[in-house]
């Protein structure tokens, strides 16, 4: 996938569900004390593959998370894998 195709993905998927499984996250705190906060979903499809912001082709296969910085440019999406996201990422309750 190209990044335009990627970015309308998540697009698509936070506004259809975001009431109901469009979520906020958030990683614990950092050596640095802080705490970086990420729009995330959970993807369910088949393997697809694009270019991170950083040039670092990503695979996200099915459970991994597509995400993006809270905040962040449209463009800045990545690919976080299922394991470590489960390990490291806790839901914001709002």
């Amino acid at each position: 996938m190209n990044k335009d195709e990627v970015k309308s993905l998540f697009e698509r998927h936070t506004k259809k569900n975001y009431k109901k499984s469009g979520i906020f996250l958030y990683r614990f705190p950092s050596e640095n004390e802080t705490v970086d906060k990420v729009e995330a979903f959970c993807y369910h499809g088949k393997t697809i593959e694009f270019v991170a912001p950083w040039g670092e082709k990503m695979l996200c296969e099915d459970g991994d998370y597509i995400a993006r910085p809270l905040g962040g440019s449209p463009e800045d999406i990545y690919r976080i894998e299922k394991q470590i996201f489960n390990q490291t990422y806790t839901e914001i309750v709002t």
